[in-house]
């Protein structure tokens, strides 16, 4: 009997380039049986998102992403101004809410 590890909360550690990347591997395998993620307080800005984002959503075993207070969001008063941009946060999010099959409940600032 194989015993997979459900949660990990990684929460207040940095959480730059080489974390997404082993992240984003590991969720990508069929032994990945994460069902809980949880970020909080990891300094994750929007340009590092896409690295390791992509891969969880496309794992259906995920039902939790926990990225409360971090730095996602942090260039989206620049929308005011330049009403086309999309930042990489608002993509996961709006993302999540395209998607009806995805049972991946995100918490976001």
């Amino acid at each position: 009997m194989r015993v997979y590890m459900q949660c990990m909360d990684m929460s207040e550690n940095k959480f730059d380039d080489a974390p997404s990347v082993a992240l984003a591997s590991y969720s990508s395998t069929p032994s990945c049986g994460l069902t809980t993620l949880v970020l909080t307080h990891c300094d994750i800005a929007d340009n590092e998102i896409p690295g390791f984002a992509k891969p969880l959503c496309a794992n259906k075993a995920y039902h939790i992403l926990d990225l409360i207070r971090n730095l996602i969001g942090a260039k989206e008063v620049l929308t005011i101004v330049q009403p086309d941009l999309t930042t990489e946060g608002s993509v996961v999010t709006s993302k999540n809410h395209d998607e009806p099959e995805t049972e991946l409940e995100l918490f976001a600032p």
